[in-house]
């Protein structure tokens, strides 16, 4: 299979998997803002994000550095597996303390104290996930991440409605979270080992070494980008109160669930910018994946953003409830936000490709430190939508730095030659949403289909694509043939055939 074979497959099975995964993951965040109070939903995203603060503590990025690595030397899974696993131990062990130790300051009652401990527990857990998710995405293998990504996010849809339903409240959506890990962890265990290497425990001093100075930039960075969404939360709840980070939470979660699809695009180009970024030579074919990459990424952002800013009344209470009718300006201010997400998405692992991994740190530490003061000031003058307003400006400068960097790297961007076509597109797009599906949740389900069409055909005739890239898509949409017989052929397993 040719490589923009190999990334066409990606894309489709990472396209359906996003749209699944992310639907069931929007459904889960949504029914818990019905079934629970505003407070209560405010205090269950600050658990869910002081876990995902803990899991990039505990994994402080090596799942990327896995990637990277796995993909430029297929023969070192088993090595770089097996040390990672016993690296993130003792990360944990120290996560926990941490958490032990952070919780009380908090002033939390009994029940939310341990309902937060079970949810950092919970994202603990995904580390090895992770880590098993850097094996089959180095290797192309996104058929079978995409089945246990899927897994988990129906048995965590499942398992919270449920719970929901038999009147548990917040404490049953929160064991839920713990309970819908087990069986994708057990089948990406079962999968690894069959294919590619059975994961041992390994004590290697000199690895450790290695991975740690090539991660923990990475991890810092990610657990950053992490502090940044609970830190607005933090300030809302500070300054504005429960009731204000409800309402500044419902809009931003339903923006942040968008982050799965540029976050697993990127993945499933992240082995092919490994392997150029590492090439000897002028590294003209990482140039063009580049460009090619960050304007695919703005023209999808582009669309994505206009139901945000158009229809915000539906978006806000057709998905929430009529509860958050006051946070229809803040989801109209966010559409930026949706924006940003997609046209920054590529960077962090661009970045990592070319070994910028302390300025990746660097640049995201600045940015959450613009964040928190900009979060403080405009909502103690604008309440919720203070912290809507301050994201924007902080991951707005924070993307002109890393274009920056890819710049002075020596990959420059014509920006006005990636934004004037999708600006003009969206133009007509945005005034049939518009006009058809300003206040109606399902009229804009029924209208986004046929508007997203337009704007294809929109960019096709302001020339987006060039004729070399309708060539390789057509290239790429004969993937289907080699992927077939990929699976019909008989073959024995990977880690057989190397016994043998």
């Amino acid at each position: 299979m040719k490589q923009s074979q190999r990334i066409a497959k990606n894309l489709s099975v990472g396209g359906l998997t996003i749209a699944v995964a992310g639907i069931l993951q929007s459904a889960t965040f949504i029914v818990i803002a019905r079934f629970v109070s505003v407070s209560d939903y405010g205090a269950f995203n600050f658990m869910f994000s002081f876990g995902m603060i803990l899991e990039r503590f505990a994994d402080s990025g090596l799942n990327s550095i896995l990637m990277r690595d796995m993909a430029v030397d297929r023969d070192r899974i088993g090595e770089l597996l097996g040390a990672a696993m016993t690296l993130a131990l003792p990360y944990i062990a120290i996560a926990c303390l941490v958490m032990a130790g952070v919780i009380p300051f908090f002033h939390f009652d009994h029940r939310l104290a341990v309902l937060t401990a079970t949810m950092g527990i919970a994202r603990l857990v995904h580390v090895f996930i992770g880590y098993y998710s850097a094996v089959l995405l180095s290797q192309e293998n996104w058929e079978l991440h995409g089945i246990c990504f899927v897994l988990h996010k129906v048995l965590l849809f499942g398992f919270v409605l449920g719970a929901l339903l038999l009147g548990t409240g917040l404490g049953g959506a929160v064991v839920a979270h713990f309970l819908a890990i087990v069986p994708p962890l057990l089948l990406m265990h079962w999968i690894v080992s069959r294919r590619y290497a059975r994961p041992h425990l390994r004590f290697d001093l000199k690895l450790w070494k290695y991975l740690v100075r090539e991660a923990i930039p990475v991890g810092g960075a990610g657990v950053v980008r992490l502090v940044a969404e609970p830190a607005d939360i933090f300030v809302a709840t500070a300054v504005a109160g429960t009731m204000a980070a409800g309402f500044f939470s419902g809009p931003s979660r339903l923006a942040s669930g968008l982050r799965y699809l540029p976050g697993l695009v990127i993945n499933a180009l992240f082995p092919l910018y490994s392997r150029t970024a590492a090439a000897s030579g002028p590294r003209t074919e990482f140039a063009e994946a580049y460009e090619r990459g960050v304007k695919w990424f703005a023209f999808v952002g582009m669309v994505m953003a206009l139901p945000f800013l158009l229809c915000p009344a539906a978006i806000t209470t057709g998905l929430l409830g009529a509860k958050y009718a006051p946070a229809i300006p803040a989801t109209r201010i966010i559409s930026i936000t949706v924006w940003l997400i997609f046209a920054s998405g590529p960077y962090f692992l661009l970045l990592t490709a070319l070994g910028r991994q302390r300025f990746l740190f660097i640049s995201t530490t600045a940015a959450l430190i613009l964040r928190i003061v900009f979060d403080y000031i405009l909502t103690r003058k604008y309440g919720f939508l203070g912290p809507c307003i301050g994201m924007n400006l902080s991951d707005g400068l924070l993307l002109v730095a890393w274009v920056a960097c890819m710049w002075q790297e020596g990959f420059p961007l014509k920006i006005f030659a990636v934004l004037w076509r999708p600006c003009v597109a969206a133009v007509p797009v945005g005034a049939l949403l518009h006009l058809l599906a300003a206040n109606s949740l399902l009229l804009l389900v029924l209208v986004f289909p046929p508007a997203l069409l337009l704007y294809v055909a929109l960019l096709f005739v302001l020339g987006a694509f060039t004729e070399s890239e309708i060539s390789q898509f057509k290239e790429a949409m004969r993937f289907w043939g080699p992927f077939v017989a990929q699976w019909t052929r008989r073959e024995e397993p990977e880690m057989e055939r190397r016994a043998s």
